[in-house]
């Protein structure tokens, strides 16, 4: 997601360079439209001079466009690591463009994002298999608590050399054997510690369903948020779209009351202005809504699914 969102800004910054551009050579004819008209008597003099600090302030913004655009560039290759020398002397090419009717096409629900979280989230995946794993020995710490039972039992005859006075050699068949019986109980005191490491046990048991609760708390979090991302991002989109549309309207209005004397220089450059970051404003409701839609597939775990890559 970082590589992406560090596209996604240069890609932004270079889309809003090329309108303070359009935004200058707007500001330049306006300004030669407003010297002829000068010229021919049409207008006063003074007009002249809300044309030329629209086109200063144009220039101030290219300048500052333009730095923006080789900042992000410069942290964009670094991130990507292709050349680790010579980095900073590329400009890398704009080729993927937000899709908006991708984006539209695909349905966000937020119970569904949800479930699938659940069951998609490595992080979640990872704990329930560690968990089933069964690291905790909890049942080798049962076993523990029982007692260990040996039983024995020895039978047979002892006979000794004839260098012992009154000894027999040989064995008799009547004669008794020798035979001893006995019983071994082993068991700890009181069990204290196979009861402590069973309620250690259990106890990291309880705490590793804790925390897997836990962590399902915070995934959900994570999609709740990025849902309500989406939302607005989406809502923020129409209505920038809406305002683009209005400011060029507008535009075109002051255009043709200037024209005909109804209007000054000074509100013909005032609608350019507001055209312009009516465009900006849309353009990064765009990125927006295109790094929310790829931050709630991430945080649902659908992210390489939805770009058609499978992992086996």
């Amino acid at each position: 997601m970082k590589y992406l969102k560090k596209y996604w800004q240069y890609y932004l910054n270079v889309e809003q360079l090329e309108i303070v551009k359009e935004s200058l050579q707007l500001a330049l004819q306006q300004r030669d439209e407003t010297q002829k008209r000068i010229s021919v008597g049409k207008i006063a003099e003074s007009e002249i001079a809300a044309a030329d600090a629209e086109v200063a302030l144009c220039q101030e913004d290219l300048i500052d466009a333009e730095s923006r655009v080789v900042s992000s560039a410069i942290s964009l290759l670094r991130n990507i690591n292709q050349d680790t020398e010579n980095f900073w002397r590329k400009r890398p090419n704009v080729i993927s463009m937000p899709k908006l009717r991708e984006i539209d096409q695909y349905d966000f629900n937020l119970e569904d994002c949800l479930a699938d979280a659940l069951v998609m989230r490595p992080e979640l995946r990872q704990a329930e298999l560690l968990q089933r794993k069964n690291e905790l020995e909890v049942v080798s710490t049962k076993n523990g608590m029982l007692p260990r039972l040996d039983f024995f039992i020895s039978l047979g005859k002892t006979g000794y050399s004839k260098s012992f006075e009154g000894s027999e050699p040989s064995f008799r068949h009547k004669e008794p054997f020798d035979s001893s019986v006995g019983l071994t109980y082993e068991l700890n005191r009181h069990r204290r510690g196979e009861k402590a490491k069973y309620d250690k046990a259990k106890l990291n048991l309880r705490l590793q369903k804790e925390s897997i609760k836990n962590l399902e708390q915070l995934v959900k979090e994570d999609v709740i948020k990025a849902y309500i991302e989406i939302k607005r991002t989406k809502e923020q989109l129409a209505a920038t779209t809406a305002t683009a549309q209005k400011q060029e309207e507008k535009l075109r209005v002051e255009n043709v009351k200037f024209d005909v004397g109804k209007t000054t220089a000074f509100q013909v450059a005032q609608a350019q202005r507001d055209l312009t970051a009516a465009k900006i404003a849309q353009v990064k409701a765009i990125i927006d809504y295109t790094v929310s839609k790829s931050e709630l597939l991430r945080s649902t775990g659908l992210l390489l699914k939805f770009r058609g890559i499978e992992v086996k």
